[in-house]
């Protein structure tokens, strides 16, 4: 599988606790967005197992529980392996479970969190001298989001996010985004799956890297505030009418 931005978020290491949950979460939340999709091949348990930093027994024990509950199914034999196996439909209520998972509290203080490390990842940007990096991202990131799946989009913008915090030469705020986008960018940004949202979303994250190549970096979060606040409140709605 090609090791795209968010697929390296995907495949960050896990940490020391209830591992087989962690990685079966992960993959489960990759494959019911989209970013790994149907009928992609997983990397073999031992390349899974080396980039989640885990046993190849933990890799194997949350692959079968991903087998049991359908999303995804092994092949025999030459060109075998594991595949993802979900339909859109059953992904997308699988994330909107999620959701209902949360409180309302807990769904604002994530975009809270989110969109304090996107800040800061903005800031430190304006300082490192990159605007004409910035403005190259401008017409790549139009190019990518000229997409017609809710899938594909999270995926462009997963590389976008992904691909400032690495412009921002931040070890910690990387980690940081890596950690924020493996946790809760799969629900935040699940607004994609509507077209409206999608070119809403797509236009004011242009406008954010335009900002950022002229130097504006107060205008820069100042849309990237109203991008998240947006997918904030998408979320909360979602909420509301699962609650009524």
């Amino acid at each position: 599988m090609p090791e795209s931005a968010p697929g390296s978020a995907v495949f960050a290491p896990i940490g020391s606790s209830a591992l087989v949950d962690q990685v079966r979460g992960r993959l489960q939340d990759a494959i019911a967005l989209g970013i790994l999709a149907p009928g992609e091949r997983l990397p073999s348990e031992a390349a899974l197992a080396s980039r989640f930093q885990v046993s190849m027994v933990t890799v194997r024990e949350a692959l079968q529980q991903l087998r049991v509950t359908g999303f995804v199914m092994t092949r025999r034999g030459r060109g075998g392996g594991s595949f993802v196996d979900i339909d859109v439909g059953r992904a997308e209520e699988l994330m909107r479970q999620r959701v209902r998972g949360l409180s309302r509290a807990e769904l604002v203080d994530y975009g809270t969190y989110f969109l304090a490390i996107a800040e800061a990842v903005l800031r430190r940007i304006a300082g490192q001298g990159v605007a004409g990096e910035a403005e190259t991202m401008v017409g790549r990131f139009a190019s990518a989001m000229s997409v017609h799946s809710g899938g594909e989009a999270r995926v462009a913008q997963g590389s976008l996010d992904l691909r400032l915090a690495g412009l921002s030469q931040s070890v910690r705020l990387v980690r940081e985004q890596i950690a924020i986008q493996n946790e809760f960018a799969p629900l935040l940004w699940m607004c994609m799956n509507e077209h409206e949202a999608r070119v809403n979303l797509g236009r004011l994250h242009r406008e954010m890297l335009i900002r950022l190549a002229d130097e504006d970096v107060e205008g820069a979060i100042a849309q990237r505030r109203t991008a998240v606040g947006t997918a904030v409140r998408w979320l909360l709605d979602v909420r509301n009418h699962e609650e009524a």
